[in-house]
């Protein structure tokens, strides 16, 4: 299974970021690897989460989120 869009050449222009939730036990910080390594994202951050970070660990979550949409030239 693949989790690429390939129906517009253009999704690649889009940037990605994946967070990667290392005291996830849904999806493991192995699957995680694998899903970057097959779609490699603009960027990826690590939050020592689960795998709901928005319940466990949500100002963690909300400055990484600042912080990607800063560095991807976006102003909050």
């Amino acid at each position: 299974m693949s989790a690429r869009f390939t129906e517009d050449p253009d999704v690649d222009k889009v940037p990605r970021v994946f967070i990667k939730t290392l005291q996830d036990r849904v999806v493991k910080p192995d699957q995680q690897d694998a899903m970057i390594k097959r779609w490699p994202p603009s960027d990826v951050y690590t939050l020592d989460s689960d795998h709901n970070p928005s319940f466990s660990t949500p100002f963690l979550l909300f400055g990484l989120l600042v912080k990607s949409a800063a560095s991807a030239g976006y102003c909050i």
